[in-house]
């Protein structure tokens, strides 16, 4: 079945040609704007992936999770342009202010595996890649956290409030060289502030920091899934301020790659934006033109 999106990839060859030729020779190539795709559906959401392996076929949902990706995928492969190539590309579609853009990037292996009869990388060689990818098209990640509400967190104890209620607080305000007092209460609970003499404007250049980065989330079936996909997003994404790792339940690996796609082709927004974004329990991430170090 012949995809709508097809007559306009089919237009866009020779540009594409020329980008997959220089990510064969360079491992990365250009970009071109695609945003006239948008006359051809009415999507939400634009930004999407598509993994090429070699000698594939037909891209289907395993390869790329939207209609306009799997048929850029079917496009090339039907083309006959890299049918010399023996190495998996990927495509990202990316929207930078409000255009869109494609580029493309090489998965070199050696050592293919036999997966559902076709030839495919290994699967830790792609979500290695992909973190590689995501890292350099979504550029400055600060911070990945989980929460079973993320409005809440994010708008309550990250945009506003203290270090004491916030981990990402405490992290940007030792980023900024603040040092931080913790002391015991008569309760027995530990009391955390920023050490110095009004600890309120240490918190204030929290705030500022924080209220004029971005964030993007996605919301889980439970927290305990949120939990346990964090994980997952810090290992592909290696955020500046998340220092620990952990592992994560590859037995999940579908079910997060589907939640790392809706996480990275959602709305980056600010604080004063999220009103209006389903919530629950989820992963969140924090992204800034500048470090905070």
């Amino acid at each position: 079945m012949i995809s709508k999106y097809d007559k306009y990839w089919e237009t866009m060859l020779p540009k594409i040609k020329n980008l997959i030729e220089e990510a064969f020779q360079t491992g990365y190539s250009g970009e071109i704007d695609v945003s006239d795709i948008r006359r051809y559906g009415n999507r939400k959401y634009w930004g999407t992936r598509v993994t090429i392996p070699y000698r594939i076929k037909k891209i289907t949902e395993q390869f790329s999770p939207d209609a306009h990706g799997k048929s850029l995928g079917n496009v090339i492969i039907h083309s006959g342009i890299i049918k010399n190539y023996k190495k998996t590309l990927f495509a990202k579609i990316s929207k930078k202010e409000e255009q869109l853009y494609l580029h493309f990037e090489i998965l070199k292996t050696e050592k293919p595996i036999i997966l559902n009869s076709i030839k495919v990388p290994e699967k830790k060689d792609i979500i290695s890649v992909i973190g590689k990818l995501s890292r350099k098209v979504e550029k400055n990640i600060i911070y990945v956290g989980d929460t079973h509400d993320v409005l809440k967190r994010i708008r309550t104890n990250h945009c506003r409030g203290n270090v004491e209620a916030s981990a990402f607080r405490r992290h940007v305000a030792k980023a900024k060289g603040y040092k931080l007092k913790s002391s015991r209460r008569k309760s027995g609970s530990t009391k955390i502030r920023i050490d110095i003499p009004n600890p309120r404007i240490g918190e204030k250049d929290v705030s500022d920091y924080i209220r004029s980065g971005m964030w993007r989330c996605v919301i889980c079936d439970s927290y305990a899934e949120a939990h346990d996909f964090q994980w997952y997003v810090i290992d592909l994404l290696n955020p500046l301020l998340n220092k620990e790792r952990k592992p994560w339940n590859r037995r999940n690996e579908q079910r997060y790659q589907e939640l790392f796609d809706k996480l990275t082709n959602s709305p980056r927004l600010k604080c004063n934006h999220l009103s209006g974004v389903q919530s629950g329990p989820g992963v969140y991430v924090f992204n800034h033109h500048q470090s905070p170090e």
